[in-house]
């Protein structure tokens, strides 16, 4: 039997993350869209930065292709961003489980 999603299994970083990521793309790229709301558009480029190994991508076909690249970054930079989520999450377990040993506990 699954067992119901809990505040702190929402609150993980593989969540938050992507979650984070994909709501400051759409408040962005809905300030570059409404004239009313232009000022909002600044954050795309900071979004694009924080996204650099991915958008690489959007970069270089942005140009000639600017849906697809905003579409690579909603889509990739979102997908990159819960991979971080996941390392984040793999490294503390390890670290936790470290701690757990040297003080004696075997779990």
């Amino acid at each position: 039997m699954k067992t119901p999603m809990t505040s702190k299994t929402l609150l993980r970083p593989s969540f938050v993350l992507p979650a984070l990521h994909l709501v400051v793309c759409l408040t962005s790229y809905i300030g570059l869209l409404l004239p009313d709301l232009s000022f909002l558009g600044i954050v795309f480029p900071f979004v694009l930065i924080a996204d650099l190994p991915v958008s690489i991508v959007s970069y270089m076909t942005g140009w000639k292709y600017p849906a697809f690249g905003a579409a690579w970054i909603f889509l990739a930079g979102t997908a990159w961003w819960y991979l971080l989520g996941r390392g984040v999450e793999f490294l503390s377990h390890r670290n936790r489980h470290k701690t757990n040993l040297s003080i004696g506990q075997n779990n």
